[in-house]
C-alpha cells in the first residue's frame, strides 16, 4: 500500500524518536490518503472458499477479476472515499453487491487509512418455494374458498450480511388455476417476504397482503408455505413500487411505477439518489401528472453504456390522508445496455483441447454470450449455455469450459436486452482416432 507523507520530520537520538519542531507547533503530520480494498468470496452455507468467483469494482475497474486460491481479490491504492461497490459472482450462486467506505482514522497529528475488507457470502441457487392462495367468494356469506387464479406474487429477498445485498432481489410468479404458485432458482437458506399483489376476481377487487419472515430451504428442496387467503377488499391497497426498470439504454429513463400517488412535495426531505460506484450522479426526476410514475434521467442526457447504476428510492409517503409509507424502498439496480448487436459478430471462436474450453473475443455491448451446439450426427444447432460477460478478461479474451464431445460443433452469439448478434463461425471439437 502506498502512503503519502505530507510532512514528517524526525530525529533519532540515543534510541529515542524525537519529532522535529517548526515555527508552528504540532504541524508535523503523517497522513495516509490511500488504502487497499480486499474482497473475499465464500460459500454462505459452508464458509468454503469460492475459487471460481469473480469480482468487479463497479465504475472504476469494469473488468471482472478472478479470485486467487484463497478466494480473494485485492485492489491497491484506492483513495479515501465513500461507497466503494463490488459485484461478486460465481456460477451456480446468487450474485451480490457489496459496499463499503475507505475512511481515515486520525489521532493527534497522525492519520492512517485501514484496509477495507468486504466478506462476500454467496448463496447457492436452486431452492424452490411453493404454496397456495385462495379468496373468499364474495357472492356468499358462507365460507367458500376459491383458487386465486392469475393473482401475482412477488418474493423479495432480505439483504444478506456483511454490507452485501443480492443483485437480484425480486422474483415473480402467477397463481395457477388450482390456486398454487411456485418460484424456482432461489438462493438457499435465505429469508424473504412474500407479497400477494392486488387482484380482481369477477367484479370484486381485493387488496394485497404480505407474508413476512419466510425462508428458503437447501438447493434441490421445495419449501411449502401454508395456504393464504385474500380477505380484504381493495380499500386498503399497500403503497409500494409495482414495476421498476432493470435494464435500459443510454438515452432511456429509469422508470418506476407506484401503487398509489406519491407525495412529491415532500420528496426533497429524503431525496432520490443515483450512484455509480462511490460517486453520486446528477439526475433529473420527472413525475407523471397522477404522481404514480417516476422517470429518472441523467442531467447530461445519457447514461454511460455498460455500467450498473444504483438507484436509492427512499421511504416515500403516499399522497393521501393516511400518508402510507412505501414498503419496498431501498436500492434498485439498473444495467445500461444500449449497443445494437444485430450487425456485430462474435469472432475468434476456437476449441482449446488442453483446457477443454471454448475461446472467443469479447463483443462490446454483450451482457451474455449464448452458446449453441450441434453434435456430429445432427443438422441444426440448439441452445445449451448462457455464459455471463464475466467469462471475458480485461484483455478481451473469453473462455468457457464445456463437456468434451468429439465431432460436435459450437457457435456463439452475443446477447443484450436488444437481442442477439450475428452468430460466429463454428468451432469443432476434433475426433481423435
Amino acid at each position: 500500500m502506498n502512503k503519502k507523507v505530507l510532512f514528517l520530520s524526525t530525529l533519532a537520538l540515543t534510541g529515542a524518536l524525537f519529532v522535529g519542531c517548526s515555527e508552528a507547533p504540532n504541524n508535523e503530520t503523517y497522513v495516509e490518503t490511500t488504502s487497499d480494498l480486499l474482497v473475499y468470496a465464500r460459500d454462505a452455507g459452508t464458509g468454503g472458499i469460492l475459487t471460481n468467483a469473480q469480482v468487479t469494482l463497479l465504475s472504476i475497474d469494469k473488468a471482472p477479476r478472478a479470485v486467487d486460491a484463497v478466494g480473494n481479490v485485492t485492489y491497491n491504492n484506492l483513495p479515501v472515499g465513500d461507497g466503494y461497490s463490488v459485484r461478486v459472482e460465481a456460477d451456480g450462486y446468487a450474485t451480490v453487491i457489496c459496499t463499503g467506505s475507505i475512511k481515515p482514522i486520525a489521532a493527534e497529528n497522525i492519520s492512517i487509512v485501514p484496509n477495507l475488507v468486504l466478506q462476500a457470502e454467496l448463496s447457492k441457487l436452486g431452492a424452490s418455494v411453493q404454496g397456495s392462495i385462495v379468496y373468499q367468494n364474495p357472492a356468499t356469506t358462507d365460507i367458500e374458498l376459491l383458487p386465486a387464479t392469475d393473482a401475482k406474487v412477488e418474493l423479495r429477498l432480505s439483504d444478506n450480511s456483511g454490507g452485501c445485498s443480492f443483485e437480484k432481489k425480486d422474483f415473480h410468479g402467477t397463481v395457477t388455476a388450482d390456486g398454487s404458485y411456485k418460484l424456482d432458482s432461489l438462493p438457499e437458506n435465505t429469508s424473504y417476504i412474500l407479497y400477494a399483489l392486488p387482484a380482481a376476481f369477477g367484479d370484486v377487487n381485493f387488496a394485497n397482503f404480505t407474508i413476512p419472515s419466510l425462508k428458503t430451504g437447501l438447493v434441490g428442496s421445495t419449501v411449502t408455505n401454508k395456504q393464504e387467503s385474500y380477505s380484504n377488499l381493495a380499500n386498503a391497497i399497500e403503497f409500494r413500487i409495482i414495476s421498476a426498470s432493470s435494464e435500459i439504454g443510454t438515452a432511456d429513463s429509469a422508470k418506476y411505477t407506484f401503487s398509489k400517488a406519491v407525495n412529491i412535495e415532500k420528496v426533497w426531505l429524503n431525496p432520490i439518489e443515483v450512484h455509480i460506484g462511490n460517486a453520486k450522479v446528477a439526475v433529473t426526476t420527472v413525475w407523471s401528472s397522477d404522481k404514480k410514475n417516476l422517470a429518472i434521467v441523467p442531467v447530461s442526457g445519457t447514461w454511460e453504456a455498460g455500467n450498473k447504476y444504483r438507484i436509492v428510492i427512499p421511504e416515500l409517503i403516499s399522497d393521501e390522508a393516511s400518508s402510507q409509507k412505501l414498503v419496498n424502498d431501498g436500492d434498485y439496480y439498473v444495467d445500461i445496455s444500449t449497443v445494437d448487436l444485430s450487425n456485430s459478430q462474435v469472432t475468434g471462436v476456437s476449441y482449446n483441447s488442453t483446457t477443454t474450453a471454448l475461446q472467443w473475443k469479447k463483443l462490446d455491448g454483450a451482457t451474455e454470450y449464448h452458446i449453441y451446439y450441434k453434435p456430429s450426427t445432427a443438422t441444426v444447432y440448439t441452445f445449451i449455455y448462457p455464459a455471463p460477460s464475466g467469462v471475458c478478461n480485461r484483455d478481451g479474451d473469453c473462455s468457457y469450459n464445456i463437456a468434451v464431445n468429439p465431432g460436435a460443433s459450437y457457435i456463439i452469439a452475443g446477447y443484450n436486452s436488444r437481442g442477439l448478434s450475428t452468430f460466429s463461425a463454428p468451432a469443432t471439437i476434433p475426433v481423435v482416432n
